[in-house]
């Protein structure tokens, strides 16, 4: 009779998770994944090949956690509005889950790197909104724009970049007022 598994490829991922917001991806090794679930090291070799692969299981469940955080923060009907919601949800989340949010732009050398795909699944709410105000021929290269603004601030808020005075959510609004309002129609508040 096989051994009753002690955990589970989602309890491992969970784990992870927990220890990469808390840490980093240094802080997720074998053995402290090992102990938040309650297994010995080589357990966790019975759901996963290796730590890379439960790394990418982490960055894979980012990538649903930001498509659902933006796709509830888009509720209002109102394209424009949506998309300011998406925003400030987009910055809620780097600034809530820095290390997790980071995932989502890793490295060519980082085992977490995105695909092509994941990035379509994290874009999508915001694609279909922008085709929704216009040019939707053009949605792609504005989404572009709209994330290297949101991500670009995000990283820089959160590497302490900003050190010149001044309330970061009244630039960060300010900011965003100005790339909507490039949009076919007016962005308001």
């Amino acid at each position: 009779m096989p051994t009753v598994a002690k955990t589970s490829p989602a309890q491992i991922v969970a784990a992870a998770q927990k220890l990469i917001e808390r840490g980093g991806l240094d802080a997720a090794s074998m053995q402290a994944i090992a102990r938040a679930v309650g297994v010995a090291g080589p357990s966790l070799y019975k759901h996963f090949p290796q730590r890379a692969a439960i790394l990418r299981a982490v960055a894979q469940a980012t990538v649903d956690r930001m498509h659902g955080l933006l796709q509830r923060a888009a509720t209002t009907g109102d394209p424009l509005k949506d998309l300011r919601a998406m925003a400030n949800a987009q910055r809620a989340f780097a600034r809530r889950s820095p290390h997790l949010y980071s995932l989502l732009f890793g490295q060519d050398d980082n085992p977490t790197k995105l695909t092509p795909e994941d990035y379509a699944v994290v874009v999508a709410p915001l694609l279909e909104r922008l085709r929704l105000v216009g040019e939707p021929a053009r949605a792609l290269p504005i989404a572009r724009l709209f994330v290297a603004f949101t991500h670009g601030f995000a990283a820089m808020e959160a590497a302490g970049a900003f050190r010149m005075g001044g309330d970061l959510d009244t630039d960060f609004a300010y900011a965003l007022d100005h790339l909507l309002a490039t949009l076919p129609g007016r962005a308001r508040r």
